[in-house]
């Protein structure tokens, strides 16, 4: 057996460690040399209309006509998805006012395919006993508008409308939906600079040229500028355009008091939900005031 002296034995232990040390620094070297490839892949919600039903709405306070809508999770890859995916749930999306909400499927004796069916022929088709199942929330608001009603009562159909239009807001804080107009100034700055790169590709040259390329150049900016300022605010115009008016129509017949405005959004502010967050009293009184000086439609189907 042979001997091995202690500083024999610490220069061969130092090797041993440099050595490792400089095959760990190689496969890093290597592993980061090497392309990586990112693979962009996850789950996405998809809807898709299957028919029409009728129910009531609670923004338009009458029977209406509905699209039912198939709710999906289907996979995707790099944002390309194929079929209607997992069923997670069913929406009805009403005519009149286009508000979505979530229902059951099993609620409904059948679903129409006729886009004219009449409103009175679709509640025989898809929900004869409408009326007997609605007969107590029709009461309800009843007693509410004739300020009968229990304080407990009153609270909980003003605050209905809140929660109806939480998951409409989440959507948008999630996905930072342009708006209309949004939209148009997006694909006015596209074609511009499409416009900018044709001149600019352009043969030969010259003062005139130049000229329009510099044109269409500041009208890019300006496009540009101006879509910033629409995706800044999309969630602003929004509420403004898309909740505040649902909220006003739903909650009009019962002529909330502002305090009352003021303590339902603290309620759903402190419990974390969107529409606590992003609804602001200040402009729900100017939006029903607003509301009361505009006249309204005429009469429609309230008592369907």
């Amino acid at each position: 057996m042979g001997f091995r002296s202690s500083s024999e034995g610490a220069e061969e232990d130092t090797c041993a460690r440099l050595a490792s040390e400089r095959d760990i620094a190689r496969r890093v070297r290597i592993t980061f040399r090497e392309p990586a490839m990112f693979i962009v892949w996850g789950t996405k919600i998809k809807r898709r209309r299957i028919g029409r039903v009728a129910d009531f709405c609670s923004v338009c306070h009458a029977f209406r006509a509905f699209h039912l809508v198939r709710v999906g999770a289907a996979g995707h890859v790099y944002h390309l998805s194929f079929g209607s995916g997992q069923l997670v749930g069913h929406e009805i999306v009403c005519e009149s006012c286009e508000t979505p909400a979530e229902t059951r499927f099993e609620r409904f004796a059948g679903v129409s395919s006729d886009q004219a069916l009449p409103l009175d022929v679709l509640i025989r088709e898809t929900q004869p006993d409408l009326a007997e199942r609605c007969a107590e929330r029709r009461e309800l608001e009843m007693r509410v508008g004739a300020g009968q009603a229990s304080e407990a009562e009153r609270r909980e159909l003003l605050m209905e409308p809140f929660m109806l239009v939480n998951p409409m807001l989440e959507q948008q804080q999630a996905t930072n939906a342009l708006s209309r107009n949004g939209r148009r100034a997006a694909a006015v700055m596209l074609l511009l600079l499409v416009g900018l790169m044709v001149v600019m590709g352009l043969p030969g040259s010259g003062e005139g040229r130049e000229q329009v390329g510099a044109a269409v150049g500041i009208a890019f900016m300006i496009s540009f500028v101006v879509f910033l300022g629409f995706w800044a605010t999309s969630m602003r115009s929004f509420v403004r355009t898309e909740v505040e008016p649902r909220i006003v129509r739903a909650l009009d017949p019962f002529k909330p008091e502002p305090e009352e405005l003021a303590g339902i959004l603290e309620h759903l502010k402190a419990g974390g939900l969107v529409s606590g967050r992003r609804l602001k009293s200040e402009r729900l009184r100017a939006a029903f005031a607003t509301h009361a000086l505009t006249p309204g439609p005429g009469p429609d189907a309230r008592a369907a």
